[in-house]
């Protein structure tokens, strides 16, 4: 009905627009000329003026007013043209007028007799026989833009009045919308007769179309179905809309409708793309090319709701992208040294790959174990160079083995500690190991600090040399003693008394012979005269230990020594527990902070870095 409906209205539309074509085109106005017209009108004015000859002035005041327009001006020079052609004087103001009376009064005195038979100048111009007229004219539209009329009055100088005959005028501006106006509907008529061809092989087409779509409605319907199991979405989509332009109320197209939007969400072009994606992945999921599978995610996550089985390999690609960065997070953590943080993250993912590197990092955690193992072992052993690299080792592959980190911080150092201190639990004797050959002693910094009004800061310098223990004073307000006499630089001898000030002393034992295995029996020696190895200075609650290479506590049958640039000390009888781990006799192990417990003693250890 709508197709018929336009059909109808073009053929009404054409018809209305050629009447209005021939009813403009039969308007005589057409070939109206507006230029001509007034041409033949001034004519007709001139031709209602005076005889050729007759002595008149026409001035032409206020003709047609100030308007202007183009054809009006050329009315008003037509009409001058004609009027100087008629013989008349044309005077176009008051000036023009007063030099032609001049003119008469300056001619020569025979030519004023000739004048005196008609009565003379002033005669001539009382009685007007050479008159002035004024020609007064005045142009007004009958309807405005179209046609407009021009009237004239001829006044002289007795003010006597003479109408001349007024004209009509068509303007050319409404002449020329006349004539666009024709051409307008013209072009409109021809347009509208196209349109109407056009439509009407459209019409014949369309019907023709819809013959042949119902003729062949089972093929079509056999063609879509095709179409969409074989997932040609969009082809069908076409196919099918194609089919119902020209057959919309067919049951079976609507029926292939329904099925197409369930089997596609609505959405032909996704769902074939998500279609084909779902092969692609397929692809390479078989082939064994998972980076490559793994690059479709971002589309695959984009089109999985219009394909239920590219959802559900959506779902396997995130497992398989956990996967990856499973394994790529657990190598990195593996290469910067955090076996067991990737042994965690691996332990999240259940997947044959992830379990074979699962299996690996807890091979290499049990075999790192052993390393620290052995790292201690060589500690106990006094192989601290050898327990280092081990332990450095394993620090590289794990670099939080608590363990491993504990053992090195133990002998870990590129310098010795500044001073250790033994305080005893079970009394009041403290004992300050000092494992440096040279010591600074102080009243508030030092190596050896003594809390002593008496003592200065800095007050005296201690160095163990091969003689014996250098003694050097620092400028002390109280004098550094040896031996009672005070002294500015002095070495000190076994059994000497060495006095900070003569309120502080201390009694200096050297050590110079240098105990090995378990026959030591003594650490002092003054009858042999070997190289100095270490120094005991002795206060009535405190002992200050100098040891550069190794010493021996006989009280408390502990054997100190430095070893690779560390502090260690081997016990000579029974078992110590040093924090923790048990050192059995002839075993090594380096001083650390804590608690030290022998068979029938015990310490409190701080070590000073």
């Amino acid at each position: 009905m709508k197709r018929w409906g336009v059909l109808i209205c073009l053929v009404f539309l054409n018809a209305l627009l050629y009447y209005f074509f021939l009813k403009v085109s039969g308007n005589p106005l057409l070939d109206y000329n507006m230029e001509k017209e007034l041409e033949n009108y001034a004519r007709t004015i001139t031709d209602k003026l005076e005889n050729k000859g007759d002595k008149i002035q026409i001035k032409l005041k206020n003709l047609l007013g100030s308007e202007y327009d183009p054809l009006v001006e050329r009315f008003k020079h037509t009409l001058g043209a004609l009027l100087i052609e008629k013989g008349l004087t044309i005077c176009v103001n008051e000036d023009e007028r007063d030099s032609i009376v001049e003119f008469f009064k300056r001619i020569r005195k025979k030519e004023r007799r000739a004048l005196k038979k008609i009565g003379g100048i002033k005669k001539l111009l009382r009685t007007g026989t050479v008159p002035t007229a004024f020609l007064n004219g005045e142009i007004k539209w009958e309807e405005q833009g179209k046609n407009f009329a021009i009237s004239f009055t001829l006044t002289n100088i007795r003010r006597e009045k003479k109408d001349l005959p007024p004209g009509s005028f068509y303007h050319q501006s409404y002449i020329e919308s006349l004539k666009k106006t024709e051409e307008n509907l013209k072009i409109a008529s021809f347009s509208s007769l196209g349109v109407l061809g056009v439509y009407l092989v459209f019409l014949f087409v369309f019907y023709s179309m819809r013959y042949r779509v119902r003729k062949s409605i089972l093929n079509i319907v056999s063609e879509v179905n095709t179409l969409i199991e074989n997932k040609h979405f969009v082809a069908a989509s076409q196919y099918l809309k194609h089919a119902l332009r020209y057959d919309p109320e067919n049951p079976y197209l609507h029926d292939l409708k329904t099925k197409l939007d369930a089997l596609s969400m609505g959405n032909p072009e996704k769902a074939q793309k998500a279609w084909e994606l779902y092969n692609q992945a397929v692809k390479y999921r078989d082939e064994g090319m998972l980076t490559r599978m793994l690059e479709l995610s971002p589309l695959i996550r984009e089109y999985m709701d219009y394909n239920p089985e590219l959802k559900a390999l959506a779902s396997e690609i995130e497992r398989k992208i956990k996967q990856k960065e499973a394994m790529e997070k657990a190598l990195a953590m593996q290469k910067s040294g955090e076996i067991r943080k990737a042994l965690a993250l691996v332990s999240e993912v259940d997947t044959p790959e992830v379990a074979e590197i699962k299996k690996n990092l807890e091979k290499k955690i049990k075999e790192l174990e052993r390393e620290v193992e052995e790292a201690e072992s060589l500690i106990k052993r006094g192989e601290i160079e050898e327990a280092r690299r081990k332990l450095e080792a394993v620090l590289k592959e794990e670099k939080e083995f608590e363990r491993a980190k504990t053992l090195l911080s133990f002998i870990q150092g590129d310098a010795l500690p500044e001073y250790i201190v033994l305080r005893s639990l079970t009394g009041i004797e403290k004992i300050f190991i000092i494992p440096r050959a040279e010591v600074k002693v102080g009243r508030k910094e030092g190596d050896i600090v003594i809390s002593s009004p008496y003592v200065s800061q800095p007050h005296a310098v201690l160095r163990v040399i091969k003689e014996g223990l250098l003694v050097e004073d620092m400028g002390s307000k109280n004098g550094t003693y040896l031996a009672g006499e005070k002294i500015k630089k002095g070495i000190a001898e076994h059994g000497d008394v060495l006095g900070f000030s003569k309120n502080i002393t201390c009694m200096v034992s050297l050590y110079r012979s240098v105990p090995s295995g378990k026959d030591v029996e003594r650490t002092v020696s003054t009858t042999e005269k070997k190289e100095c190895a270490g120094a005991m200075l002795e206060g009535r609650e405190v002992k200050w230990i100098l040891v550069p290479r190794e010493f021996y506590l006989e009280k408390y049958k502990l054997h100190l020594f430095v070893k690779d640039n560390v502090l260690l000390f081997q016990t000579r009888g029974g078992r110590i527990n040093m924090e923790g781990y048990d050192v059995l006799p002839d075993e090594c192990f380096p001083f650390v902070s804590g608690k030290m417990e022998g068979e029938d003693w015990e310490f409190k250890v701080e070590v000073k870095s």
